[in-house]
């Protein structure tokens, strides 16, 4: 039920920023910001059991600890990235929003390195027995 009473109360803000866009324009526009702070803040709290349900699953798989790490930077990159961008798009600057995604996308490709490094580890091995 929280969910639904959150899609309703951004549905209504997003209808108010609407008609006040025309009047008000940066008013609107901090409207739109308190209420992306407002969800932000209602899924940090969500966000937090994701997580642990997340770990514990990712450290049962036989002590990949670094492996569990990496994936836990990524959602997060992910999750603030998209905030970012969607924040930059609300303010009209769609090309700082994609400046915004572009880094991320390079951090992700960064922190996969050793992923990439352990999958081509492992074939090796296979590709020699």
């Amino acid at each position: 039920m929280e969910i639904t009473s959150l899609i309703v109360l951004c549905i209504a803000v997003s209808l108010l920023a609407l008609s006040l866009r025309q009047q008000r324009p940066e008013y609107a526009m901090l409207l739109s910001l308190a209420c992306g702070l407002f969800v932000l803040f209602f899924l940090v709290g969500k966000m937090g059991d994701i997580f642990s349900q997340l770990q514990d699953l990712l450290t049962g798989l036989s002590g990949q600890s670094e492996l569990t790490e990496i994936v836990l930077k990524a959602l997060g990159i992910c999750i603030v990235a998209e905030l970012g961008s969607q924040c930059c798009r609300d303010a009209g600057e769609t090309a700082i929003a994609t400046k915004v995604e572009l880094a991320a996308k390079a951090a992700l490709v960064l922190m996969s390195i050793p992923i990439f490094q352990t999958l081509l580890e492992v074939a090796g091995e296979l590709l020699h027995l």
